[in-house]
């Protein structure tokens, strides 16, 4: 068995190194969630998710990363963030947003985002939220 499970996945990683090192160099690709024109890579997609990585933006970029993320789905987005309160979040000198959860909720509402109850049967449900993207955003 090769784990395959039919799905068709790609990833993007800031890091060239990992990009290197990843076992499959034929589905990551080398990148800034916060550049334009991401949709060309990875648009068209059911499911976009964006695990421990927002936090990682400056602010002043956030909307960007966010437009981006949203043009790259034309269904669903599910994040990962860590939030106050969250130990985890001051441990990471590279968190750049230290935000509650209601912020980041407020942030996809601003683009029009739809949230979806994340299941409390999910691993770390209180710091993962899931939106349907506007429809005519994708």
């Amino acid at each position: 068995d090769d784990g395959n499970i039919g799905l068709d996945v790609y990833g993007m990683e800031i890091s060239q190194w990992a990009v290197n090192h990843s076992m499959v160099q034929d589905r990551i690709y080398q990148g800034d969630v916060t550049t334009k024109d991401l949709s060309k890579l990875f648009g068209g997609n059911d499911l976009v998710i964006a695990y421990d990585l927002l936090e990682h933006v400056d602010y002043e970029n956030i909307n960007t990363a966010i437009q981006n993320i949203i043009q790259c789905s034309n269904k669903y987005i599910l994040i990962s963030v860590p939030t106050l309160g969250d130990i985890n979040l001051e441990k990471d000198p590279t968190h750049r947003i230290k935000e509650t959860k209601d912020w980041w909720l407020n942030k996809f509402l601003e683009h029009r985002c739809v949230p979806i109850n994340t299941p409390k049967s999910f691993l770390y449900c209180e710091q993962l939220m899931i939106f349907e993207v506007p429809k005519n955003e994708s």
